[in-house]
């Protein structure tokens, strides 16, 4: 089979996605079939499991937009002759017989003229409002709200109550998409560390700072110092002599590697043994003040711990007596340090925040949300409607819950923890330009020619169009045009609105590039597809009214769409206009 054939396969955390043959491993190495085993290599080093619901070939379509109402309701296609006279069509049509009437055969009711914009219910011609969840027939407001009589379904009302407008809860900004499975949320660190922070780390790493409060540089303290050489150490037999200067590096690193305070505190009441003076000294009867004699121990070549002077034990660790005298003090009467009293969050203090950071995910939990369309294996972000904003967000928490001690920071940090984002709309690309970007090093070697030829036509037809642009002539005129973003109709607040099929609108705009006049071609799913015929049946409208003010050329510029612009449908309309048109004598069409 070929190696890039899309396979639609559900994983076993019950979410889907479509993926190419060759990124996938058959269990048991059986052939490609609905409901084989399939497995993923993901990025993370782990293994996807999952099930091949279709693959590319047992279905005709993997979208709900390819498929119009029109096509559900069993309508034929409506063409370009009929729709440009599908509005006189309906004026004259006019039925008198009744809401009671019922046909007396099927050839009479087939000959009725079919009414693609009321409602489906018999002798029915209000305008549609929605259609039936059960069966899709598009019914009018009131015979929505009532059971539907082909499917015996209650449909439930979507009126919108007076002053609801603006009550909009989290659970209405709908996205497209599907779900991820949920999975406990895990707040992401923030990559970048406060001022505060960069000074505790560079005091407990001996690095060079500048004090939060004073600003006054402090030096680096992770250095040795000058060893002791005095010959009163070896009379009173200390081994400060017997530690090599590589023997010193390394107990500094080690010291200066400990993470903590409280750590460096330990190894220091450790390293420093307390005693009882040897001797006191009495001057003029007063007693001397000495109340012990600290003994420093370091360890030796062998690891064995060798006694040394003050002033080296100082050197060698690079701080200063304070200190010492400071991890002794906080050393009780049992052996065990006390814990640290300065900074940090109490118990109460702690809970305190553990509920708002609670209360600040239970709301953004709310809003519908879907996992990455195009990189699902590679990105665990998820995306919340575009309408919403962080700060629309928080607004509508203190709407909610009444908060107004929590903080949009605090609301933020939080929302930022979770991994979300917000969908943006993105720029159409083409099939190469998308295959060059998303390719490796050897493929875009071997696309590089074709890709730069691309490129080159791209620029040329650009120049092109400022050329045509720059051209001082009133009887001519320079177009472009496209179908614009799909309308979805009804739009209301109420969120019963947003678990129905609404109504796809399309928005086929011309633009005359000279005065930036805009024409717009609006119609639903029910009055005609999206295809060759539609765009053309609009266009030939649209060289119509120009022909009409005395209009001698028209150039047009168009993407590359087979389906809809780069076809035999529209060079032939636009040839049988010219041969028909009063004024108009050329006709040009550009490709981008």
């Amino acid at each position: 089979m070929d190696p890039d054939l899309d396979v639609l396969v559900e994983w076993d955390d019950h979410s889907q996605n479509v993926v190419i043959l060759k990124d996938l491993v058959i269990e048991d190495g059986s052939e490609l079939k609905k409901g084989a085993r399939v497995r993923m290599w993901w990025i993370d080093k782990t293994w996807w499991n999952g099930t091949v619901i279709t693959f590319e070939g047992e279905v005709e379509s993997d979208s709900d937009d390819d498929l119009p109402l029109s096509h559900i309701l069993k309508k034929t296609r409506t063409s370009c002759e009929e729709l440009i006279n599908l509005e006189k069509g309906l004026e004259e049509y006019d039925d008198d017989r009744g809401e009671d009437y019922m046909p007396s055969s099927d050839s009479e009711h087939s000959s009725a003229v079919f009414e693609p914009n009321c409602c489906r219910r018999l002798n029915c011609k209000r305008e549609i409002f929605a259609s039936c969840p059960q069966c899709l027939t598009m019914m009018c407001h009131d015979h929505f709200i009532e059971e539907c009589t082909l499917c015996k379904t209650q449909s439930v009302s979507t009126t919108v109550e007076e002053g609801k407008i603006t009550n909009k809860e989290p659970e209405n900004y709908i996205i497209d998409g599907e779900p991820r499975v949920h999975v406990e949320i895990i707040e992401a660190p923030s990559p970048k560390k406060s001022r505060r922070a960069l000074v505790k780390e560079g005091r407990n790493k001996g690095l060079p700072y500048a004090s939060e409060k004073s600003g006054n540089f402090v030096p680096a303290r992770n250095q040795l110092g000058d060893r002791c050489n005095s010959a009163s150490c070896e009379r009173r037999g200390l081994s400060c002599k017997s530690l090599t200067e590589n023997r010193r590096s390394v107990i500094l690193k080690a010291y200066y590697d400990m993470p903590s305070l409280a750590e460096k505190r330990r190894w220091l009441t450790t390293h420093v043994v307390v005693t009882a003076p040897f001797r006191t000294t009495v001057h003029q009867d007063v007693r001397s003040r000495k109340s012990r004699t600290l003994h420093y121990y370091l360890p030796g070549e062998t690891g064995e711990l060798v006694q040394i002077c003050r002033m080296m034990f100082l050197a060698t660790t690079g701080i200063s007596e304070r200190q010492i005298r400071t991890a002794l003090q906080k050393m009780t009467t049992e052996g065990v340090m006390d814990d640290e009293k300065r900074g940090g969050r109490h118990a109460l203090v702690k809970e305190r925040d553990n509920l708002i950071r609670e209360l600040c995910k239970i709301h953004i939990n709310r809003f519908p949300r879907t996992e990455s369309h195009y990189c699902r294996a590679t990105s665990r972000f998820e995306y919340l409607s575009g309408d919403l904003t962080v700060s629309k967000m928080y607004e509508m928490f203190r709407k909610d819950t009444g908060r107004i001690d929590i903080s949009l920071a605090t609301y933020y940090r939080v929302f930022k923890g979770m991994k979300l984002k917000f969908v943006r709309l993105k720029k159409d690309m083409c099939g190469l330009c998308e295959v060059f970007r998303t390719s490796g090093e050897e493929e875009k070697k071997r696309l590089e020619d074709k890709y730069m030829g691309h490129i080159a036509e791209k620029n040329a037809v650009r120049k092109l169009k400022e050329m045509i642009k720059s051209a001082d002539d009133p009887s001519h005129i320079l177009a472009s045009f496209d179908l614009q973003q799909l309308i979805y109709l009804p739009k209301s607040n109420r969120c019963e609105v947003f678990y129905k099929r609404r109504l796809s609108n399309y928005n086929f705009t011309v633009c005359n590039i000279k005065d930036k006049k805009v024409q717009c071609y609006l119609w639903h799913e029910g009055i005609a597809a999206r295809g060759a015929n539609e765009i053309a049946s609009h266009v030939h409208n649209f060289l119509h009214k120009s022909d009409t003010i005395g209009v001698k050329g028209v150039s047009f510029f168009a993407d590359g769409c087979s389906g809809q612009n780069k076809n035999s449908i529209l060079p032939a309309m636009l040839l049988k206009f010219v041969q028909t048109s009063t004024y108009i004598q050329e006709i040009t069409l550009y490709f981008f």
